[in-house]
């Protein structure tokens, strides 16, 4: 039981020392820039985003067609004949 609590007093030294030195780093210069560079990229990022593209003419050719199969399936599916036994015996 004492093997236990002396690895979870290291392990818990261990998280505060890191604590510390990941709150070091965060106060320096360079943090403080890269965290600047970081933002600006963030917004550089959005508005790349926002952005739209109209699709090519030769987009439409396959999407009318995939359209059509689509359409196609539906009604067969909606006013088919009913379902029943093959060659309709």
């Amino acid at each position: 039981m004492i093997r236990l609590v002396w690895i979870g007093a290291l392990v818990l030294i261990g998280l505060l020392l890191l604590l510390i030195v990941f709150r070091i780093y965060g106060n320096t210069e360079a943090a403080k820039k890269l965290a600047e560079e970081k933002a600006e990229a963030e917004k550089r990022l959005a508005e790349i985003r926002r952005r739209t593209v109209p699709p090519p003419p030769v987009f439409w050719i396959p999407f009318a067609g995939a359209l059509v199969f689509l359409l196609c399936a539906l009604w067969s599916v909606l006013f088919g004949s009913s379902p029943g036994p093959p060659f309709g015996w």
